[in-house]
C-alpha cells in the first residue's frame, strides 16, 4: 500500500486482518456487507488500526457489535448499497400473473418458502407463474427444488430459465411484473433493487433487518400474506423506481464514501467505475 493516501477494503475477510497488523501510516477504511459478522472474521481484525467502517445496513451493523467490540476510535457509518439506474430501464407495469426470482438457489435463498409461498399464490389464483432467473449451487437444493414442486403441485408453474447473462433484457423478455425474494438472510438484495428499478413491485420475505430496508407492506411473514400484494391496482411502478432513485442511489453513495476519505472532487471516470460496482 505504498504511496496510497487511504487504503479502501472492500469485505472484513483475511486481506483487512492480514492489512491491519502491519504499521501503515495511512487511514483504514472496512466496507461490510452481509457474511462478515456471522463467520470468525472480524474478531481477527486489529480494530485500532481502522478509522472508518461501513456497513450496508443497519442490521447488519447491530449484528457486527455483537460480534465484535468495535472501538470508539473506530467511526461507524450506514450507507446503504447502491445500483446504478442506468442500467436497469424503467417502464410502468401493469399487472400480468408472472413473478420473478432472480440469482442463485442455495441455502440462504429460502426455497421452501419460496414453493409455499407459490403454493399459496395458486390456491388463490392458479394463472400465476413463477420464472427463476438465476441457477441453483448445490445438488441437494436442486434435488429439494424439483421434487418439492411436484409434491405441493407447483412444477409446472416454475419457468427454470437459467442464468441470465442480461437480467435487464429478461425481466422485460418475461414480461414479470413483480420481483420475489426470500432469503432467510440478506444485506442489501440487489436483485429486489434491481427489480424495482424497473417498476416490478417487491415481495420480500422478512428476514432478519428487512424492515430497516423496505416498507412494512412490502414484507410478508406468512405465504398467504402475498395475496393482498397481487391486487392490480396496487402496482406502482414510479413509486418502486422512486424509491430506488432516493434510497439506493450510486451518486449519493459515492457522494458519502468521499466524505469519508475526505475528497472534495472526483474524477467521472473513478465515479462511473464506483457506480458500476
Amino acid at each position: 500500500m505504498e504511496g496510497a493516501d487511504v487504503a479502501f477494503f472492500e469485505w472484513g475477510s483475511e486481506n483487512i486482518i492480514r492489512a491491519t497488523h502491519f504499521e501503515w501510516d495511512i487511514p483504514i477504511v472496512l466496507r461490510i456487507h452481509r457474511y462478515e459478522p456471522y463467520s470468525n472474521y472480524l474478531p481477527g481484525i486489529n480494530w485500532s488500526r481502522v478509522q472508518h467502517v461501513i456497513f450496508t445496513s443497519r442490521h447488519i451493523q447491530e449484528v457486527s457489535n455483537h460480534a465484535v467490540e468495535i472501538p470508539q476510535t473506530c467511526a461507524q457509518h450506514i450507507i446503504p448499497s447502491s445500483i446504478d439506474l442506468n442500467r436497469w430501464d424503467f417502464k410502468d407495469r401493469v399487472h400480468n400473473p408472472r413473478i420473478a426470482f432472480v440469482g442463485y438457489l442455495n441455502w440462504k435463498k429460502g426455497i421452501p418458502i419460496l414453493l409455499q409461498t407459490l403454493r399459496a399464490i395458486l390456491d388463490h389464483d392458479p394463472e400465476f407463474e413463477l420464472f427463476v432467473l438465476g441457477k441453483t449451487q448445490t445438488q441437494e437444493v436442486e434435488h429439494y427444488a424439483f421434487e418439492m414442486g411436484r409434491h405441493l403441485g407447483v412444477h409446472d408453474h416454475i419457468r427454470w430459465v437459467g442464468w441470465q447473462a442480461d437480467v435487464n433484457a429478461a425481466l422485460d423478455k418475461y414480461d414479470v411484473s413483480y420481483i420475489i425474494n426470500t432469503s432467510l438472510t440478506e444485506g442489501c438484495p440487489y436483485s429486489v433493487l434491481e427489480g424495482m428499478a424497473k417498476g416490478l413491485r417487491p415481495i420480500v420475505h422478512r428476514w432478519p433487518g428487512a424492515e430497516h430496508i423496505f416498507p412494512a407492506d412490502w414484507l410478508f411473514n406468512r405465504p398467504e400474506e402475498v395475496i393482498p400484494m397481487l391486487v392490480p391496482a396496487d402496482l406502482r411502478s414510479s413509486v418502486y423506481r422512486e424509491f430506488v432513485e432516493t434510497h439506493h442511489s450510486g451518486e449519493i453513495e459515492l457522494q458519502r464514501i468521499m466524505e469519508i476519505l475526505g475528497i472534495e472532487e472526483v474524477s467521472k471516470d473513478v465515479g462511473d467505475a464506483v457506480a458500476s460496482v
